[in-house]
């Protein structure tokens, strides 16, 4: 069952992890025209016969990714029987390993070669460094290899350390923890803080210079860009999704279209509050001058001057308390607190 896939430019071919039949295949393109296609079977992780199982053990291909040079980075995670994850067995076999681009085992990491593979967090050298259900895999133009590391909740870098003199040639290559504080959550923010659930796919963003995560066990895409980490979108499956929102970052026709809509929304609420605002003061200018009204007929009448300052601010007050009321799904004033003398300036 083929489960994951890489392009390597170089060749024009696609490198496929078939996970049953445990072989890593070569689909290479031919021709300009009559595009035409050649399956060839590159390597085959190595084989165990300490199962109890007739067929043998072999580690579970969990990512896959191609590097500038052609070489093929490959992640495990636990041991399989056939088409089955072994009980028991799910400690072991966390690694990944280097094949050049014709099959050959390079290099592991996170394992010495016929070492179990246990799972752990330790950073150093690649033998050295230690992963708890490596997955999802990608490359950067320089040849660094980011690590979705699921289990431990965080994004592990394989990169050459800086060289000491200016000019130099890079470093040795080490393991290290690029982003994620260990601890399961979202949290965005700088890198040695944000927290990832369960990331488990990777993809590298050549437009933004840097690279867009899948993390399974929120249901959302992250963005890691100017050592901060953002959420980008939210509630996709993103193991199934990540390659679509890469093309999306690409075009940003969809982007755009989106932001649009999202303005004019916000400007017909503005239009809808400038509207309630007017009518709600025209309301209260037509009550306050029908109250100026009656109060001089009375002043006529009665002869006994009332001050109009004095009553403007009592008409405000007894507005609002209206409003209150209102907003609170009251009818009767009798139902708000006498402390605020709502019953005494009502009408």
């Amino acid at each position: 069952m083929p489960a994951h896939l890489a392009f390597d430019v170089g060749s024009r071919s696609l490198i496929v992890a078939d996970i049953t039949a445990h072989r890593i295949r070569r689909v290479r393109l031919e021709g300009n025209t009559t595009i035409t296609c050649e399956v060839t079977t590159l390597a085959t992780p190595e084989a165990t016969t300490t199962s109890s199982h007739v067929e043998p053990s072999r580690p579970r291909m969990t990512g896959l990714a191609t590097a500038p040079d052609g070489s093929i980075y490959v992640s495990f995670s636990g041991w399989m029987s056939g088409s089955l994850l072994e009980y028991g067995e799910e400690e072991k076999g966390h690694w990944i390993d280097k094949y050049s681009s014709d099959g050959v085992l390079i290099e592991r990491i996170g394992a010495a070669l016929g070492d179990s593979g246990r799972k752990g967090l330790v950073d150093g050298a690649p033998s050295q460094a230690r992963f708890d259900s490596p997955s999802g895999l990608a490359v950067s133009p320089r040849g660094d290899l980011y690590i979705c590391d699921a289990g431990n909740a965080q994004v592990r870098r394989l990169a050459a350390r800086p060289s000491r003199v200016h000019g130099g040639p890079r470093g040795p290559w080490v393991v290290d923890s690029w982003v994620g504080s260990g601890e399961r959550g979202w949290k965005d923010g700088r890198l040695s803080v944000a927290q990832f659930s369960y990331p488990t796919a990777i993809a590298w963003d050549s437009v933004g210079n840097g690279v867009i995560i899948g993390d399974s066990g929120s249901l959302r895409i992250r963005r890691i860009s100017k050592a901060k980490i953002d959420l980008w979108l939210r509630e996709l499956y993103p193991d199934t999704a990540i390659s679509e929102l890469v093309d999306i970052r690409r075009t940003r026709s969809d982007e755009n279209l989106e932001i649009k809509r999202i303005r004019e929304q916000a400007q017909e609420l503005r239009r809808m509050r400038h509207k309630f605002k007017s009518e709600k003061k025209a309301i209260y200018e037509q009550q306050y001058d029908s109250k100026m009204k009656l109060d001089s007929e009375d002043e006529a009448m009665t002869g006994k001057k009332i001050n109009k300052k004095s009553m403007k601010g009592i008409m405000k007050k007894q507005w609002r308390a209206r409003a209150a009321l209102q907003e609170g799904g009251l009818t009767d004033s009798s139902e708000m607190p006498d402390e605020l003398g709502v019953n005494e300036m009502l009408i």
